[in-house]
């Protein structure tokens, strides 16, 4: 049993997989707490897609009544869709019973990227606690692998998806003492040591987040940071992710 953490998704073709695989995808800014959130807002699915253009065809191809379309490209709402990439933009009275057809500049192609994997789970600050407790509760033989997936920005390192994959590592090795640690897991367990205590203000500091104070976006780092605020396990279900039973 392995745990490893890929910094960004350019690693995973060169990932090994050994007996099962699990991976957990993160985006801390913002698409896996938005994805996060929208489920518990009360969203039945959420479809991911690569582009402006798939998603927005994805979407017409959905009943009036239950389709939603929300996603951003550096950081900005598309023009004519529902939502950005704001988790505040998803709560119940918007979302509750959609389906959601949803594209971001690094999330989503994450999520595509990391389809190789026997199963795949969506995590961040907001859901640490219940993600592990579900993985751990499904997945605890000796030869499954776990594979954190930082999504990063652009195909480069983001610090806060390294510090949350740091979290992930920290509680699957408290579970699982016999799992081995790779050197960029242990790695990240030592960063969201270093701060855990103060998230907020890891955020606010990091590029990322600087942008999206920038673009009016401060409310969300509060949003992303509040850690283990909601018990929900988001995975990919086929094509589509759905909110674990």
């Amino acid at each position: 049993m392995n745990i490893n953490v890929l910094l960004t998704p350019s690693e995973l073709p060169h990932s090994s997989e050994n007996g099962e695989s699990i991976a957990i995808v993160i985006d801390v800014l913002r698409a896996s707490t938005t994805i996060c959130v929208a489920l518990s807002s009360g969203a039945t699915a959420i479809l991911p897609a690569l582009t402006v253009d798939e998603a927005s065809a994805t979407f017409l191809r959905l009943r009036p009544t239950i389709r939603f379309l929300g996603g951003e490209r550096k950081g900005v709402k598309q023009l004519g869709f529902d939502a950005g990439n704001s988790p505040l933009e998803y709560m119940p009275e918007s979302v509750a019973g959609k389906t959601i057809s949803f594209t971001t500049s690094n999330g989503t192609k994450a999520l595509k990227l990391a389809a190789k994997a026997n199963k795949i789970y969506i995590g961040s600050f907001v859901n640490l606690k219940s993600s592990v407790e579900y993985i751990v509760s499904k997945h605890s033989k000796a030869n499954v692998d776990f594979t954190i997936v930082c999504a990063g920005s652009g195909g480069q390192f983001s610090y806060e998806d390294a510090v949350c994959a740091g979290g992930f590592v920290q509680l699957l090795a408290k579970k699982l003492p016999i799992a081995v640690l790779s050197d960029t897991a242990a790695a990240a367990e030592v960063l969201f040591a270093k701060h855990k205590n103060n998230l907020i203000g890891l955020l606010q500091n990091t590029m990322h987040g600087k942008r999206l104070i920038e673009l009016g976006f401060s409310d969300d780092i509060e949003c992303a940071a509040d850690i283990n605020s909601l018990s929900i396990v988001p995975y990919v279900d086929g094509k589509t992710i759905v909110m674990a039973k």
